[in-house]
């Protein structure tokens, strides 16, 4: 271990993460770069889908709804470019030309390497240099973070990596240290003040007991409470009956991104029940009001209206304890379909939260297991 002043032997960036972010990668073409885990591009692509998935939801939305939804896309579509941007910011060793640098853009041919961001010789590297620091979070959690650092001649530093992983950091650092030709040192740090990071295990445990909650109230409305209406309208009498009238309807209504449509199936038949004659206007499970903007369940609606036209004889279905209750169609329309796949669409980040939640709690029981060893 080399001698360094007491500013040498703390972190450039104090706090540090606690997994591993990123890994040394050979290109083959004479540079070694510092490229991210493959587990941080999860970020990104649930970015993406997030942003995909409320593109969708508009078409089985109430009108109004919809520029929330289009403001939600778009934030998590930036949020993804943004975070692709961050990554492409890598700590390069060129071999080639002898130098350092750190950039997100890529040395094009023939440039001078002295342009891109942090430049440095390889004949002013004295040595690298490993700290590892104790963090402790804001709600008491600890956790180890480990930099590999560019110790100069002149005794300035530059940080190249920091994250979580402890061999893997002294794996690329003395991979580094062998190929420069340089020593590698480690320093130990405590910092009982580093509160940058926040308690990972309970954000996870909030955000999945949220994202559950929301997961089982759409199981509940939009697959469940249908599914068992439409069990019970199984045992309900066949009765013949008359339509009267069968068109595609439609209603305005207000909001404050001003006047929607809606459309939706107006039928109305007669039937005759025990001697006394009714009047229906349930169409299937989903009630005479089932409204939707969707082009392909309008279609729907469409075909079965030109097939009702006015004084056809058809069957529909009455509720035995009550009478007056009744519907012409025992079949789950299009859109439950389309609810099934959103459900279960949803219902997998719950479970990923989760998933996340228990490596990150078994994780912090071996950083805290690492810490409360090294006190004693």
């Amino acid at each position: 271990m080399s001698d360094y002043s007491e500013d040498q032997q703390k972190p450039l960036v104090p706090g540090g993460s606690s997994c591993v972010t990123a890994k040394l990668m050979d290109c083959r073409d004479g540079t070694f770069r510092f490229k991210p885990a493959a587990a941080l591009y999860f970020i990104p692509v649930f970015l993406f889908v997030m942003a995909c998935f409320f593109l969708i939801l508009p078409n089985f939305a109430v009108p109004s709804a919809h520029i929330i939804f289009y403001i939600g896309s778009g934030i998590c579509l930036v949020g993804g470019l943004l975070v692709i941007h961050a990554y492409k910011k890598q700590a390069v060793f060129d071999f080639n030309r002898k130098c350092y640098w750190k950039d997100r853009r890529k040395l094009r041919m023939g440039e001078n390497p002295e342009r891109m961001k942090d430049y440095l010789s390889f004949k002013n590297i004295e040595s690298l240099q490993i700290i590892t620091e104790r963090c402790k979070g804001s709600k008491g959690a600890t956790w180890f973070s480990y930099e590999l650092n560019i110790v100069c001649t002149n005794g300035f530093r530059i940080n190249v990596v920091d994250h979580g992983g402890l061999e893997q950091i002294r794996k690329d650092g003395r991979q580094l240290a062998d190929m420069l030709g340089v020593p590698l040192n480690e320093v130990k740090y405590r910092s009982e003040n580093s509160k940058k990071k926040t308690d990972n295990v309970k954000a996870l445990l909030i955000i999945s007991c949220v994202t559950s909650v929301i997961a089982l109230i759409m199981i509940f409305g939009m697959i469940l409470y249908p599914a068992i209406k439409y069990w019970q309208v199984q045992s309900w009498a066949a009765t013949p009956a008359v339509i009267k009238q069968c068109y595609l309807d439609q209603y305005t209504t207000r909001s404050k991104h001003g006047r929607q449509t809606h459309y939706y199936v107006n039928i109305t038949y007669t039937y005759t029940r025990n001697g006394q004659t009714y009047q229906g206007n349930n169409f299937d499970v989903g009630g005479s009001r089932s409204s939707t903007k969707s082009r392909s369940i309008m279609r729907q609606m469409q075909r079965i209206i030109r097939q009702l036209p006015p004084g056809r004889q058809v069957v529909c279905y009455v509720n035995p304890s009550n009478p007056a209750d009744s519907l012409l169609l025992r079949e789950l329309p299009l859109a439950y379909l389309l609810d099934c796949l959103s459900c279960i669409f949803f219902s997998i980040f719950p479970v990923v939260f989760f998933c996340l939640y228990f490596l990150a709690k078994r994780k912090k029981k071996r950083m805290d297991a690492e810490a409360q060893a090294a006190d004693l």
